[in-house]
């Protein structure tokens, strides 16, 4: 019986060393960021290379990412995959959500933020209206952030607070909406 489990073994040793290579293992070639992209930015050919790496994913083609919009900040070298760019070089959210302009309190909050990020949108009643702080939004996407670069609307001011774009179900956006004008509007983030 021993000798039985031991051929069994050295069968087996002996197909997975002649086995195929494992995919991962194959050198290709894969696009990368050939300098640090900031989130939002629109990506031209320059901001683009291709190296050769042993990955367990694709990357998408440079000509195949031009015009599109980084989803977060990029580091140079980093290899550039379809999750990592809005499609189109669009704010476009996935099916069932929608695109809803929020208004932070704190535009310092705001700088903390870049596309990608998910965070949890936290309301104060104002001073004139009773009631503690809850969640009005849980784990919702923000898709740009004003006065970042390619974000392609003014940055917030002293005065107006600093404006996010979120990717929101459908149903919650109501709440969002519902938030009053002198209401405090943070976000945790995930």
């Amino acid at each position: 019986m021993r000798w039985t489990a031991a051929l069994v073994c050295a069968g087996c040793a002996v197909v997975g060393a002649t086995a195929a290579p494992d995919d991962s293992a194959v050198i290709r070639p894969i696009t990368v960021a050939a300098r640090d992209i900031p989130s939002g930015a629109t990506l031209a050919r320059e901001d683009l290379a291709v190296t050769t790496a042993t990955l367990p994913f694709d990357t998408v083609a440079p000509d195949d990412l031009v015009g599109e919009v980084s989803r977060g900040p990029l580091t140079a070298g980093e290899p550039v995959t379809v999750g990592r760019v809005v499609p189109g070089g669009r704010v476009a959210p996935d099916p069932g959500t929608v695109v809803f302009p929020l208004t932070l309190a704190d535009e310092r909050i705001a700088a903390l933020l870049h596309s990608g990020d998910r965070v949890d949108v936290v309301v104060t009643p104002d001073a004139l209206h009773e009631g503690d702080a809850h969640v009005v939004a849980r784990n919702v996407e923000v898709l740009t952030v004003a006065g970042e670069d390619g974000a392609g609307f003014a940055p917030a001011s002293a005065t107006s607070g600093a404006v996010v774009l979120l990717a929101v179900p459908e149903t919650g956006a109501a709440q969002l909406a519902a938030i009053r004008t002198g209401d405090h509007v943070s976000v945790a983030i995930r």
